[in-house]
């Protein structure tokens, strides 16, 4: 009988408490009765609303508020549309709480002239061509960001000087209610009267060939329907329409410059692209992780292409002032069939080891893998009194020294199998330092020393990871 009393005594106190455990978690539960936008005098409410994890009537718990705001925050500024985001809670009567969204909008319209190198980086116009000022794009463009306050994007360019290039670009992220599906309209027409036609197999530079009137004109028309699953993930499906011509000069230095002695090359194209970014800040990630995968298939009656390549980055805070970095890059070209123009290559948009910039290496299978480990020795904001436009009047700077090391190896056993730098394993090494401040500018220096003994030092203006 007193086994009995005691099972009972103990049920009764295991009842009691869990429900005054539960009456305290209960007390940390908080429901969002609003969303309160507040700075956003342009952009829509519901832009804003589509990158939040919670949404008005939502239960949140009170002890995970921090990171809930953090993770908001940071999805909020990666549309690109603000200078500066900070979300609040104001606890209320019961397990009531409102929520408020303050938001500092960036200046949308841009029209204006500038200066561009033609070449692919500053370092090339530099150190390889004699920093000759008749490289230079003399451009005039309009850009439009968050058209109609529904993050759609308008850009208009016109370009001449050491080429003539057109460009209309036409971005509308939402479609239809669901806020998923999306259509980018793009047209691009180049002219060129200098063109690289091949690469030198001793030291993979490029060649170049200069002639008084156009012997390069290229076409593309792209059509890309977008379906963004949530806000990490986006799916990319493009119809492209290609035309290339290029002259007889350039047909007799490099028979394989389109394809098989062709001046002439249309080709359509059919692409997926997957992107998964679970970055904080896109442009210039600290913590993290992101992935992309492309599909390429290219034909031509004479000419069928297929080309993969994949992304795959990594962030992490080692500690509280001292991070890691490191990405790899697998480029494959299925179809044996020699190509200068389509084939995959190392030393175009950022998919280089560092120190070889100034190299151009082509190959059947292209692996890069990049590394950098840095400190963060400055992260504060500037006001600058005498401004009084907010978008501009206060400057966010960040330095970071830094430590890197790349390796990278280029499969080849066709036209680029004797390059001294295929088919051997290549890397680099060496100390640099990244400046970040607002509207996504990034400047970086770094020197290193590389496997086929060339010691450089070389400036970019974008991440290197």
């Amino acid at each position: 009988m007193n086994i009995f009393k005691s099972i009972f005594r103990g049920t009764l106190l295991s009842i009691l408490f869990c429900q005054i455990s539960f009456a305290q978690s209960g007390n940390d539960i908080k429901k969002i009765l609003t969303i309160n936008y507040l700075g956003n005098e342009k952009t829509k409410d519901f832009i804003i609303a589509r990158e939040l994890t919670f949404k008005a009537g939502d239960f949140v718990n009170e002890n995970s508020l921090d990171s809930i705001i953090q993770i908001n925050e940071e999805n909020v500024f990666n549309l690109g549309l603000f200078l500066d985001v900070k979300i609040t809670f104001d606890t209320l009567a019961g397990n009531l709480t409102n929520c408020y969204i303050k938001l500092t909008e960036r200046f949308y319209t841009i029209p204006g002239f500038s200066m561009e190198l033609a070449d692919r980086s500053l370092n090339e116009w530099w150190f390889l061509h004699n920093h000759q000022w008749n490289r230079f794009l003399f451009s005039f463009t309009i850009f439009q960001k968050n058209c109609r306050g529904r993050n759609e994007t308008f850009l208009f360019s016109a370009q001449t000087g050491y080429s003539n290039f057109i460009k209309a670009d036409y971005l509308k992220p939402y479609l239809f209610s669901s806020k998923k599906f999306g259509i980018n309209f793009q047209f691009q027409f180049l002219s060129n009267k200098e063109i690289a036609y091949q690469i030198d197999p001793e030291n993979n530079l490029l060649k170049y060939f200069r002639s008084t009137h156009a012997i390069r004109q290229r076409t593309k028309t792209d059509i890309t329907l977008t379906f963004k699953k949530d806000i990490y993930q986006l799916h990319q499906f493009s119809f492209t329409f290609s035309t290339n011509k290029i002259n007889d000069t350039i047909c007799m230095l490099n028979p394989k410059y389109l394809y098989n002695s062709l001046n002439k090359l249309n080709y359509f194209s059919l692409i997926y692209q997957y992107q998964l970014n679970k970055t904080n800040i896109h442009f210039y990630p600290t913590s993290g992780f992101s992935f992309y995968s492309s599909i390429a298939y290219s034909y031509n009656p004479l000419l069928n292409y297929f080309n993969l390549e994949t992304n795959a980055a990594f962030y992490q805070k080692i500690c509280r002032k001292l991070l890691y970095a490191s990405s790899v890059d697998l480029l494959m070209n299925i179809t044996q069939k020699e190509s200068y123009l389509l084939s995959s290559s190392l030393g175009y948009s950022g998919i280089f080891p560092r120190t070889f910039e100034l190299n151009l290496i082509k190959g059947d299978k292209i692996f890069l893998f990049k590394n950098e480990i840095k400190t963060i020795l400055l992260d504060k904001m500037y006001k600058i009194g005498f401004l009084k436009w907010k978008k501009f009047n206060t400057i966010p700077i960040r330095v970071y020294p830094k430590l890197f090391a790349d390796i990278a190896y280029a499969a080849d056993n066709g036209q680029f199998k004797n390059y001294k730098l295929n088919n051997i394993i290549i890397g680099g090494a060496g100390i640099g330092i990244d400046l970040v401040s607002y509207y996504d500018l990034v400047f970086r220096i770094e020197a290193g020393y590389n496997s086929i003994h060339q010691k450089t030092l070389f400036f970019h203006l974008n991440k290197a990871i």
